[in-house]
């Protein structure tokens, strides 16, 4: 049985979709079998709060969520629902950050890392302010 991998995604470009900066705000989701690299594409459903994206997700059978950033409330609510990784990619393409897990060299996301709104660039918590970066819908508080 091969894994089924999980990729926010900006917009639908097949293995070249941009990664997308924020989980629970992408537009929509790449389901990859991580074997034969088929793929599927799931929408994201629209939301008051942008965090519900795991709701979309709910009935899929996913092993390793690949985020280019996620907030504090989606972690915790895979991590309440699995036991499976959730791994911090960097903003890219789908088939770059395919090649990164399959070489294990993707961090284990420990807490929130998603960039502030509207931020350039990569995350506060990869450069070093653990914490930093959610806005307060994401965040919880």
């Amino acid at each position: 049985m091969s894994a089924t991998l999980c990729i926010p995604i900006e917009e639908n470009r097949g293995l070249l979709s941009p990664v997308s900066r924020h989980f629970g705000r992408a537009p929509a989701f790449m389901l990859v079998n991580a074997a034969t690299l088929a793929y599927r594409i799931l929408p994201n459903a629209p939301s008051e709060r942008p965090c519900d994206a795991c709701r979309a997700l709910a009935n899929e059978d996913i092993d390793v969520f690949l985020v280019g950033g996620i907030g504090t409330h989606a972690l915790e609510r895979i991590r309440a629902r699995r036991r499976i990784a959730v791994l911090r990619t960097p903003s890219g393409r789908v088939a770059d950050a395919l090649a990164l897990h399959i070489a294990g060299r993707l961090p284990v996301v420990q807490e929130e890392c998603c960039p502030p709104e509207g931020a350039p660039g990569t995350s506060l918590h990869v450069l070093g302010a653990p914490g930093a970066g959610c806005d307060a819908t994401c965040s919880g508080s």
